[in-house]
């Protein structure tokens, strides 16, 4: 939101800098599965927290994401071959 606020005031330069650096994560292979590992370890912190909580619903959702994202470096060899020597710790 706060980067469409300063388009709309036509100051362009962050949101150039964030395309761009989307554009090199896409791009370039080990930034990818830097990129997958923090997320993975993010929902499964998320995860752990919802389940001590007793909140099973948000628990079961976020382990769903989990599995998605597991589920989508059959789609992303490259990724999966990057990300093969840390698998095991990330529990996938």
């Amino acid at each position: 939101p706060e980067l469409a606020r300063e388009a709309g005031a036509g100051r362009v330069n962050r949101i150039v800098r964030a395309l761009q650096l989307e554009t090199e994560i896409r791009t370039d292979p080990g930034r990818r599965a830097d990129r997958f590992v923090e997320d993975w370890q993010k929902l499964k912190r998320t995860s752990q927290r919802q389940y001590e909580a007793g909140d099973m619903s948000g628990y079961r959702s976020t382990r769903s994401a989990m599995s998605d994202m597991a589920k989508s470096l059959e789609r992303d060899p490259q990724l999966e071959s990057l990300l093969a020597n840390h698998k095991k710790a990330l529990g996938i």
